[in-house]
C-alpha cells in the first residue's frame, strides 16, 4: 500500500500550537504582576500587628527579662505602650511552641515591629521558590522560561502566599525544611531526613505526622532522628526559657486554642465537622466524626507508606503526609496552603493525561481562592463576614456546603495522592 501524502499545512500546525502555551504564560505574567503585584509587595510590611507579633513580642519579652509567654495584651502594653483590647480575642497568647520563639529571638532585638516583620518576610519568603525549584529538580521536571513566568504569576496572585506574608507565618520556612527532608529521604540519607523532619516538628507540632510515614516505611533511623532532634531543640528552649514557659504553654496556651476549632476559617477536618455538628444541634457527634476522620487520614498515610515500593510511590506517600498535616491538624488556616505547593507539584507530575487531570486541576483552582470568598457569597446583602471568626454558623446548609469547598479540595488532593500512580506521568 502506498503512503498517503500529508497536507502541506500540517507540518506547520504543531509549531503554531506550541507557540500558544508560551504566549499564554507570558500574558498571564503580564496581567498578574500589575494586578496583584502591588498588594503582594505591600504584604511584606503590613500596616498593623499580625501573627508575627506573637513571636516578636515573646522575643522582646525575653530580652526584657519577662516571661516569653506573657498574655499578648499585657506584653504589647509593656513593650510598645499600646493597649489593644481586641488582642484578647484575636491572639490572647502566643500560640506557637517554644522552639518557634527561640528562632525569633534575633528579631526581638529591634523595638520596631514593622521592621522585624519585613526582615522576617525577606528572609523566609525566598525559601518557597527555592523549595519548589528543588522539587522540580528532583522530579526531573523541565521548566522553560515561560513556565517559570507562569509559576511566578500564580505565586504572586495566590491568596495563601499573600496571607502568609501578611501574617508573617512559619510556612515558607517549614515548606523548605520539609522539602529538604524529602530530598534526603529519596536519596537515602535517613538520619538527615529524620533530623530535618524533627526541626519542622519542633517549630510547629503538625509536621510530627511524618513519624507515621517513617515508621510505616520501616525507616527506623529517620524516625529516631525525628524524635531526638525535636526533643533536643525543645531542651535548648527549656534551657533558654525555663520550666515556667513550658508550663504556661501547656496549661494556658494550648487550651485557649480550642475556641478556634469551630472557626469559620478553620479549613481542617476538625473545623468542618465541628461546625457542621454544632449547626445540626449535635456538637458532640461532630467532634466524634472529626476525630474518626482524622484517624482515617493518619491510617491512609500509614497504608501509603507501607505499600510504597519504588521512588515514585514513596514521593507520593511523603506528599500525602504533607496534605495530611493540614487535614488532620486541629486548626488549619488558608496560609497553610503554602505547604501544599509541594504535594500539588507531585500530584501534577504523576497525573496521567486526559480526564484524570480533573481532580488535581479542580483542587488547585479551589485552593487558589481566598478563604473569605465563599463566606462573602453567603451573607445577606449589606452584611459583613464575621470578624470574630468563632460565632455560630447560622444553618446546616452553610456549615456543610457553604464553608466546605476548601476542605473538599484538600480531600480531593489527598485522594489523588493516595491513589496508585498511573503509568504515564506528565513532565
Amino acid at each position: 500500500m502506498s503512503a498517503v501524502p500529508l497536507p502541506a499545512a500540517l507540518p506547520h500546525a504543531q509549531p503554531a500550537r506550541s507557540r500558544v502555551v508560551p504566549f499564554t504564560c507570558v500574558a498571564l505574567f503580564a496581567v498578574a504582576v500589575p494586578v496583584f503585584g502591588p498588594q503582594f509587595v505591600s504584604m511584606f510590611r503590613p500596616p498593623g500587628y499580625t501573627d508575627f507579633a506573637q513571636e516578636w513580642l515573646s522575643a522582646r519579652n525575653y530580652w526584657a527579662g519577662d516571661p516569653v509567654y506573657l498574655p499578648q495584651r499585657e506584653g504589647l502594653l509593656r513593650r510598645t505602650g499600646e493597649d489593644l483590647p481586641v488582642v484578647e480575642v484575636w491572639m490572647p497568647w502566643n500560640a506557637h511552641p517554644p522552639v518557634a520563639v527561640l528562632l525569633a529571638l534575633p528579631f526581638g532585638l529591634t523595638s520596631d515591629y514593622f521592621a522585624a516583620h519585613l526582615a522576617w518576610n525577606l528572609l523566609t519568603f525566598p525559601l518557597m521558590p527555592l523549595a519548589l525549584a528543588l522539587v522540580a529538580r528532583e522530579l526531573n521536571l523541565r521548566v522553560p522560561w515561560w513556565g517559570a513566568l507562569a509559576c511566578a504569576a500564580l505565586v504572586v496572585a495566590w491568596n495563601a502566599v499573600q496571607y502568609q506574608l501578611h501574617q508573617g507565618q512559619l510556612n515558607c520556612l517549614i515548606l523548605f525544611v520539609l522539602v529538604l527532608a524529602w530530598v534526603a529521604d529519596r536519596r537515602g540519607f535517613a538520619l538527615g531526613a529524620g533530623a530535618l523532619a524533627g526541626l519542622a516538628a519542633a517549630l510547629k507540632l503538625f509536621p510530627a505526622l511524618l513519624l507515621v510515614y517513617f515508621v510505616a516505611g520501616r525507616k527506623w533511623r529517620s524516625a529516631g532522628a525525628l524524635v531526638l532532634v525535636a526533643g533536643a531543640l525543645n531542651l535548648v528552649a527549656l534551657a533558654a526559657f525555663g520550666f515556667a514557659a513550658f508550663e504556661t504553654y501547656l496549661r494556658d496556651v494550648v487550651p485557649s486554642l480550642d475556641v478556634f476549632r469551630r472557626a469559620w476559617r478553620n479549613l481542617s477536618l476538625t473545623g468542618y465537622f465541628t461546625r457542621s455538628g454544632e449547626a445540626l444541634g449535635a456538637p458532640q457527634l461532630g467532634k466524634r466524626i472529626a476525630l474518626g476522620a482524622r484517624a482515617l487520614v493518619v491510617l491512609a498515610v500509614w497504608v501509603a507508606a507501607r505499600r510504597a515500593r519504588c521512588a515514585r510511590e514513596r514521593d507520593r506517600a511523603f506528599a500525602l503526609a504533607v496534605v495530611a498535616m493540614v487535614l488532620a491538624s486541629p486548626i488549619a488556616w488558608a496560609h497553610y496552603f503554602v505547604l501544599l505547593s509541594f504535594p500539588l507539584v507531585v500530584a501534577w507530575a504523576g497525573a496521567p493525561r486526559g480526564a484524570a487531570l480533573g481532580a488535581p486541576a479542580l483542587a488547585s483552582v479551589a485552593l487558589w481562592f481566598g478563604e473569605g470568598f465563599v463566606p462573602r457569597l453567603l451573607v445577606a446583602p449589606g452584611e459583613e463576614v464575621p470578624t470574630t471568626d468563632v460565632q455560630p454558623v447560622p444553618t446546616p446548609l452553610i456549615a456543610a456546603f457553604g464553608l466546605g469547598p476548601f476542605t473538599f479540595a484538600l480531600v480531593a488532593l489527598f485522594a489523588v495522592l493516595f491513589a496508585r500512580p498511573a503509568r504515564e506521568g506528565r513532565a
